[in-house]
């Protein structure tokens, strides 16, 4: 509608001038040509519609630029308002806090970030923030007004960027923030503001102390890790290592070594070779007990984007541990074997003894056959000794121990042993005339003096010859003299000093601490268990004695063993001539080797008894159902095919209670007394039989028998 009068207006003008354009044309022809006919009117006329013509064409253009001023401030308008509302959302959803300040420093507006930065929202008040406590991060004390970077930008019109502030929010928190601020200058370049950016990084801080912590335990449990670990690169180069390794082996790669690749052993070559394919086919592989450097390692391989984490277990002691165990039941299964020939040798001791026994009686005392027949029984005492032994370890019985006289077991060791090492050794003994007794099982301390004395030769084979020494010496220490035995502890007072010395080639120290573990050896294989010494050194132990070594290469070496002395007198043997006792009752005799019912047959018949031998147990339980009252004592082996001693003992007294019974076994202790009673057997005896023994043992059980029936 505007546009349409302003467009009549025009209109009117244009008229206007359309009626009266005559009356100035014709004025201008008569002033031209000299004849002038305009009146007054006509004249003001034409001044009026040529000054309105005028007006109406200025106001037409004043007009229409007017127009354009409006639509245009119009315009600016509207883009003033949407760049304040664009201002306004912008400023209110930035994730930073921003605050603006006046020439003065005074805070004048604020976004809600920057109010929950400081803990306090809605904003209300923008000047309560003025307030502020803040300080530079790591730092105690709070910063005063003129060194707050918002205030030094306003004085001193720098930006400042990335300054770290720890601030006391007003919710009680503390938080850390980056600080920005830069200075609002005018067209003048005067200051008139600044504008201050806040960046919470109270989270990321966080973040970065607990990464820290956790590199910290990492870095603690990586190095402090009992398993050696290794990491390397995909190059195979060491990156990082713990200090396991140096613990066990005493040394470490160094970083950048390359795994595996400088050492020389086989193994090596080997390990690299399968550390570079584990990596290339990323896949983890593991190596169980790989020898390395006389040490068992048990290697994974785990690959990872980088390289691959190596961890090596030493599984040294386990392995060893494993070959101790295949060795003890090696030895368990040796003994149980032990065991098994031990009966059958005892056996045959019986009937080796019984009939020296039998022999030496028709033996007249003046034949020099009857020495040689003593020198017989001896040595089968001394082997009944040692089968003893061997059925006592089968069995882990306990070893009695009595008071012996030393010089006599040196004397039958060294008796021993020329008849089994080489003549080019010289076996000499030193012992005075008198050596105090000592509490000892005389067989184990014969086999200590074996045992060392055949170490001592082996080590002299190599020379060929050498001189083995075995000595004896009393020795009585009080709290002073006992100091000088060096590496060894002794309590003070009275000791035997059994030694063994040698002229061999020596022990070097570090064997020397491994000398008594077992199956420690220093022979090739097939020459030796290891377990000599061990068996040594267990055998001292169990008799409260101590060992010592004093060795140096090529000078030979001597073992000393401390036995503590006794005050006891050493047990005298009874006299082979003195009077067996006798009797004249019927003895049933049970044993499955024949030889041994007929060697106990005429033992006891020469004694006045009346015997009746048989040789399986079926047979003697049927002879005694026929006629129980006949049979005054029966006298059973243990070990016996069908039905063993206890079984026919039970089976005897079952019909007949009161019938005493004599049990022979290997080893007596094996069955203790509650054990005899409650089986109803009045007594047991080791095998092999001594005639004495078994006399005195059948009239004391018999004797006890009758005493009970009175």
């Amino acid at each position: 509608m505007e546009k349409f009068k302003n467009k009549k207006y025009v209109l009117i003008y244009i008229c206007a001038l359309f009626f009266l354009w005559p009356s100035p044309c014709r004025a201008f022809l008569e002033i031209k040509f000299g004849s002038v006919v305009l009146s007054p009117g006509e004249v003001l006329l034409w001044i009026g519609g040529t000054l309105g013509t005028c007006l109406g064409i200025f106001f037409f253009l004043w007009n229409r630029q007017l127009k354009r001023e409006i639509a245009s401030r119009k315009r600016a308008e509207k883009k003033l308002i949407y760049s304040e509302n664009l201002f306004r959302k912008v400023f209110s959803i930035l994730p930073v806090g921003l605050w603006l300040a006046d020439k003065n420093g005074k805070l004048i507006k604020g976004n809600p970030e920057a109010g929950r930065i400081w803990g306090k929202l809605p904003l209300v008040d923008v000047a309560e923030f003025d307030i502020f406590k803040s300080r530079r991060l790591g730092s105690s004390v709070n910063m005063a007004v003129k060194d707050r970077p918002l205030y030094r930008t306003i004085t001193e019109g720098i930006t400042i960027a990335g300054e770290l502030l720890e601030i006391d929010a007003f919710d009680g928190e503390k938080r850390v923030v980056s600080t920005f601020t830069a200075p609002v200058k005018d067209d003048a370049g005067n200051i008139q503001g600044a504008i201050e950016v806040n960046l919470d990084l109270t989270r990321i801080k966080a973040m970065e102390s607990q990464l820290i912590d956790s590199k910290s335990r990492y870095r603690a449990l990586f190095e402090h890790n009992p398993i050696q670990t290794i990491i390397v690169d995909k190059n195979a180069r060491i990156m990082m290592h713990n200090f396991a390794g140096k613990k066990r082996h005493g040394s470490l790669p160094a970083v950048g070594d390359v795994m595996y690749k400088d050492y020389a052993e086989k193994h090596s070559v080997d390990m690299y070779n399968a550390l570079m394919a584990c990596m290339r086919k990323n896949e983890q592989k593991d190596f169980s007990e790989i020898k390395y450097k006389e040490r068992y390692l048990n290697i994974s391989i785990a690959p990872f984007s980088h390289g691959a984490i190596i961890t090596l277990i030493d599984v040294t002691d386990r392995c060893r541990l494993m070959e101790e165990l295949q060795q003890a039941r090696k030895m368990e299964a040796i003994g149980t074997l032990a065991g098994g020939v031990a009966h059958d040798f005892n056996n045959l001791l019986g009937i080796i003894l019984g009939n020296m026994e039998l022999a030496l009686d028709e033996v007249p005392q003046w034949s020099s056959a009857r020495e040689n027949l003593k020198e017989i029984q001896t040595a089968g005492l001394r082997a009944r000794d040692v089968v003893h032994q061997l059925l006592s370890f089968s069995r882990k019985c306990d070893i009695s121990k009595k008071t012996v006289d030393l010089r006599k077991i040196v004397k039958e060791a060294e008796h021993l042993l020329r008849a089994s090492i080489p003549t080019t050794i010289e076996i000499k003994t030193e012992m005075p005339k008198e050596i105090c007794p000592i509490k000892a099982d005389s067989t184990q301390i014969q086999q200590i003096i074996i045992n060392l004395s055949t170490n001592g030769a082996h080590a002299m084979e190599a020379k060929g010859t050498g001189i083995l020494t075995l000595g004896l010496e009393n020795v009585v220490l009080d709290s002073m003299e006992s100091q000088r035995w060096g590496d060894i502890s002794l309590t003070p007072g009275k000791y035997v000093v059994l030694r063994v010395s040698d002229t061999g080639h020596g022990i070097d120290s570090a064997i020397q601490e491994k000398l008594f573990d077992p199956y420690f050896t220093t022979k090739e294989v097939g020459k030796g268990s290891g377990m000599g010494l061990f068996v040594v050194h267990g055998i001292v132990k169990s008799h409260d004695a101590t060992l010592q070594i004093e060795s140096q290469p090529e000078r030979g070496t001597t073992i000393k063993v401390f036995f503590p002395a006794t005050d006891e007198m050493p047990e005298q043997s009874s006299s082979v001539c003195a009077q067996l006792p006798r009797g004249e009752e019927t003895i049933l005799v049970v044993d499955d080797e024949i030889s041994l019912v007929k060697i106990a047959s005429v033992i006891l018949g020469n004694l006045g008894y009346q015997v009746k031998g048989v040789t399986s147990s079926r047979e003697a339980l049927a002879l005694f159902q026929s006629d129980p009252m006949a049979i005054d004592l029966v006298i059973t082996d243990m070990t016996m095919p069908e039905m063993n001693g206890k079984m026919l003992a039970k089976a005897l007294i079952e019909i007949r209670p009161e019938i005493p019974i004599i049990l022979c076994t290997g080893i007596a202790q094996e069955i203790s007394v509650e054990q005899l009673k409650q089986m109803g057997i009045a007594h047991c005896i080791e095998k092999p039989l001594e005639r004495s023994e078994l006399a005195t043992a059948v009239r004391r059980v018999l004797d006890e028998m009758i005493h009970i029936r009175q």
